[in-house]
């Protein structure tokens, strides 16, 4: 494992358990075993390497985006995409960002804003690609995939009943 992701990974599990103000860097330096000056070198101060963290969590899920088969049917498809925005929501990882999120929200807000509103386009944007996709095998009339991908996501999280 590259110096880099090994910093990243302790540093997760560190902000995770303790938070970033009760993490020390030299407790990310001694988890990780990489000298302190490689540290600064590459990211700089513990809250750089915090916002580091958040944001390799947040850009990264290891899902891969939900996607149209040859023979898909409109069901398979979207079941794929909803299986897609609940692993997003609540995988481990994914909780575990949020509680780091929040806990830390008094002191980053801006950064905790800025991660959750690109987390939420990049989901909405994977999901309105898998509506033009359905579109373009015929499979659904043309409409607003915007529109589509966002009651979609609410449907599938029950974040606002959808009413006639």
């Amino acid at each position: 494992m590259c110096i880099r992701l090994r910093v990243l990974d302790i540093a997760s599990q560190l902000f995770a358990e303790r938070g970033c103000a009760e993490t020390a860097l030299i407790d990310v330096v001694r988890g990780s075993g990489v000298a302190t000056a490689t540290i600064y070198q590459h990211f700089g101060e513990k809250e750089a390497v915090f916002r580091e963290v958040i944001f390799a969590h947040g850009d990264s899920y290891g899902l891969d985006h939900p996607s149209i088969e040859p023979d898909d049917t409109v069901f398979a498809a979207l079941d794929r995409a909803g299986n897609y925005i609940y692993q997003v929501t609540y995988s481990d990882r994914s909780i575990g960002l949020m509680r780091l999120m929040i806990a830390e929200a008094n002191r980053f807000p801006e950064l905790v804003r800025s991660v959750v509103t690109s987390i939420f386009a990049h989901v909405s944007h994977n999901i309105e690609k898998v509506f033009e996709c359905l579109e373009a095998n015929d499979l659904i009339p043309a409409s607003d995939h915007v529109r589509s991908a966002e009651l979609f996501s609410n449907l599938v999280l029950s974040t606002h009943p959808i009413l006639p």
